[in-house]
């Protein structure tokens, strides 16, 4: 959630910590615009975002629907990509079709923006 005053945008966010499943609430005041559908970091000493690129993706694990952080781990050869998660022991690893992901090393690979 976010609002907008006196040019300052304000979030709301849920702060992942190390391997805990826990999220804590926080707020963020912030002269900087953030896209909703994308994952930050926040820079303590710039106060600024830092957008994570498609490689990190937040997955609910199938059985309890809670949230995990999930990082990029490779292409399989069906052009899938498999994810990895140190949240969840019997679900760590989901492999599922990924365009964006694609997109993005494509353009690496082709060594520059498509």
């Amino acid at each position: 959630m976010s609002s907008y005053a006196g040019r300052i945008h304000h979030y709301a966010f849920e702060n992942l910590v190390g391997a805990q499943r826990i999220f804590k609430q926080g707020a963020l005041d912030t002269t900087e615009v953030r896209d909703a559908s994308e994952l930050y970091c926040f820079d303590i000493a710039t106060r600024g975002p830092l957008q994570l690129l498609h490689f990190v993706r937040m997955f609910s694990a199938p059985e309890t629907e809670e949230m995990a952080c999930s990082f990029y781990n490779r292409l399989e050869k069906n052009s899938s990509v498999r994810w990895v998660s140190y949240h969840f022991e019997k679900t760590a690893e989901r492999v599922e079709p990924d365009l964006a992901v694609l997109k993005l090393i494509n353009q690496v690979e082709g060594g520059g923006a498509q």
